[in-house]
Formats: C-alpha cells, structure tokens, sequence
C-alpha cells in the first residue's frame, strides 16, 4: 500500500487482485478500503463497501488534520464474500513545517 498526503488528505493506492486462486478463482468484484483515526480502535469506510462493485485501487480520504497518524487496511470482495483485511498502514497527513534552528551571528 502507498500513500500521499496533503494538509487535509490523505490519497492511498494497492495491488489489484483479478482472482484469487485460493477461492477457485472467483473474480474480485470490489475492494473495501477503511481508514482509522485511532490506531485501529474503530473503521470508517473510504470506499468500496458491499454492492458499490468498485475496483478501483485507490481511494482519498479528505476532511482530516495535518500531521495526524491515520492507520488504513482494504479487503477483497467476490460472490463468496469478503477475504482477509491486508496487513495495516500507518501515513501521517503532511503538514507545515517545524521552526528552524535559532540564528547566530557571525562576525
């Protein structure tokens, strides 16, 4: 999973999965990806939830706070249902920068 952020979003992307062989090759008709904002302690649904058909691999999240850690997992969907959650990822909305070291003179 990767990810780029701005201020108030952050915009993430994954590997596309056409079947998995494991399920007898039922082809993928949507992907769900979630984001927290609390380490995981609850999900909010970015995009893909059951029925929307998306297979899109990637999503944006708006309406968050810079330089916040906001955790994201997507899951695979086919008519046998949802599949495992990809492992977790941690990205930080970027943010404005820290103050510079204090200025000296020189003479």
């Amino acid at each position: 999973m990767f990810a780029s952020s701005s201020l108030v979003q952050i915009s993430v992307t994954w590997d596309s999965q056409i079947s998995d062989e494991s399920s007898g090759g039922a082809i993928i008709d949507t992907y769900w990806l979630e984001y927290s904002a609390d380490a995981g302690s609850s999900w909010n649904t970015v995009q893909g939830a059951l029925g929307s058909l998306s297979t899109a691999t990637s999503g944006t999240q708006a309406g968050l706070t810079g330089g916040n850690n906001y955790v994201f997992r997507v899951s695979a969907h086919n008519i046998h249902g949802f599949g495992a959650t990809s492992p977790e990822a941690t990205f930080i909305t970027a943010t404005t920068p820290g103050a510079p070291g204090t200025p000296t003179v020189v003479l």
